[in-house]
């Protein structure tokens, strides 16, 4: 590569460096399961995967990953690496190229943690070969005080009658309404209950209507109604 660099007067001055291109060592991507258009609701526990790719060999590897303060990090499964709280993860290696890595946790975002956008960062390191790479995927969070009634619908855990992110889809990653949430509305309904995770809403007459139809036509809730 070489930058030349002429001024006004037709002085010029240029400077050469060798640029050595090879593949890059590794890539990691975060993946969140959260409620329809990334929201998070304070007060739960979120499952987080991070899938690490090892494009050669790499002999100790390193893993964190970075939050907003009174965020915790919860290890469900650390694939073959020692995890040091709060957010480290290491790999005494070797690690073989293309020897997938899958980090799983629960991310617990407190109680009383205000609205609004937030976000995550993480890194993945080696010094053999010596490398930093940054996290990619999920980067932007977004904090709610409350679900839309629709949404609250189609993402509660009728069991426990609390919003659960891994009750709002189904096998096709779609937030439809199922079967048993139909039938809890219509008991929320006839009882004037709250719907959980809502915000204190209730479902009336009009709402009911509309929630069966999301429900009879297996429309997800992120999505309008059909016209006909």
């Amino acid at each position: 590569m070489t930058l030349k660099v002429t001024d006004s007067a037709g002085a010029s001055c240029e400077v050469s460096k060798t640029v050595e291109v090879g593949l890059v060592a590794a890539s990691a991507s975060r993946s969140l399961l959260t409620f329809p258009q990334g929201a998070l609701l304070p007060g739960l526990s979120y499952a987080v995967t991070v899938q690490i790719e090892p494009h050669v060999q790499i002999n100790g590897l390193g893993l964190k990953e970075f939050y907003p303060q009174g965020w915790t990090i919860m290890p469900v499964d650390s694939a073959g690496a020692e995890f040091k709280e709060p957010n480290e993860w290491i790999w005494q290696g070797p690690l073989a190229p293309e020897e997938t890595k899958l980090v799983k946790y629960e991310l617990a975002v407190p109680v009383g943690t205000a609205p609004g956008p937030y976000s995550t960062s993480g890194t993945l390191s080696s010094y053999a070969p010596r490398f930093e790479l940054s996290v990619g995927g999920m980067t932007n969070l977004l904090v709610v005080d409350h679900l839309e009634l629709k949404v609250a619908v189609a993402c509660l855990n009728v069991e426990t009658e609390q919003p659960d992110p891994a009750s709002c889809y189904d096998e096709q990653g779609q937030a439809v309404i199922s079967e048993a949430q139909i039938e809890k509305a219509k008991e929320y309904y006839r009882t004037g209950t709250p719907v959980p995770g809502s915000g204190g809403q209730v479902i009336d007459y009009s709402t009911l209507l509309e929630l069966l139809a999301y429900y009879q036509t297996g429309t997800p809730v992120t999505q309008p109604l059909p016209e006909d």
